[in-house]
Parts: structure tokens; C-alpha cells; sequence
């Protein structure tokens, strides 16, 4: 059987490690600042709006899958043209429409009175009479 803690009484080594002080680090002493040349700040300027200049100029990742050599944009001309009456085509859609609103409450309607036979619901009507 595997032992999962340490029962011996010594702490495993990284703990002893973590354990261990640590030496003191010697305080750092500040210096003096140097009177600086004239030139030396706009050098470093001029390094550091170099580099910026690179951040400005990089492209922005895309996610395109590429472009298409001889893709030409569709025109008003290129698109279908109605054919047929409106009409016709409208009464035709919405009797399918009314008939299958009308399937739609013909059966909820037969649920509602299958499950009231049945004796799942109750509606809560009030009490029953004569029984």
C-alpha cells in the first residue's frame, strides 16, 4: 500500500527547502544622478520612435479565407424576376397556414380532453355534484 503523507517526522525536501531563511541581500545604495549629455535623451528618443514606428506599421491579423481572382458583385439585372400572380401564390400559402392552425388546436384540444378522461388533470372547477 502506498503511503500518501510522510509519517516519518522529517518535512519532505522541498519543503525543507521552502523552509530554509533565507541570506539578507545587501541594501542597494542610491546613487547620485549623473548630469546627463544633451544629446543623449534625444538619441534615445529617436531609438525609441524608431521602434514605434515598426508597432504602427504591422498588420492587423485577419481571418479571411483569401479573395476570389474573378468574383464580380451581382447586379439588379442578375436577379430573379416574379413570375406568376401574388395572389395566387398568397391564398395558396395561407390556406396552408390556416390549415395547420387549425390541426394545431384540433389536437390540444383532444390532449386536453384525453387527459381530463384519463383522470391526469384536474381543472379544479369546484366540487363534484351527485357522486
Amino acid at each position: 500500500m502506498r503511503k500518501l503523507h510522510n509519517t516519518s517526522g522529517s518535512p519532505p525536501d522541498r519543503q525543507r527547502a521552502a523552509s530554509a531563511p533565507r541570506p539578507l541581500r545587501a541594501a542597494k545604495t542610491l546613487k547620485k544622478e549623473e548630469p546627463t549629455q544633451p544629446g543623449k535623451k534625444l538619441k534615445m528618443f529617436a531609438r525609441t520612435a524608431l521602434s514605434a514606428r515598426n508597432v504602427c506599421r504591422a498588420k492587423p491579423m485577419g481571418r479571411s479565407m483569401g479573395t476570389v481572382a474573378e468574383f464580380k458583385t451581382p447586379t439588379m439585372s442578375e436577379l430573379p424576376v416574379p413570375q406568376g400572380s401574388w395572389t395566387e401564390a398568397n391564398s395558396k400559402k395561407q390556406r396552408m397556414n390556416n390549415l395547420q392552425l387549425l390541426v394545431g388546436i384540433a389536437f390540444a384540444g383532444g390532449t386536453i380532453v384525453a387527459a381530463k378522461n384519463s383522470g391526469l388533470i384536474e381543472f379544479g372547477w369546484g366540487p363534484k355534484i351527485g357522486n
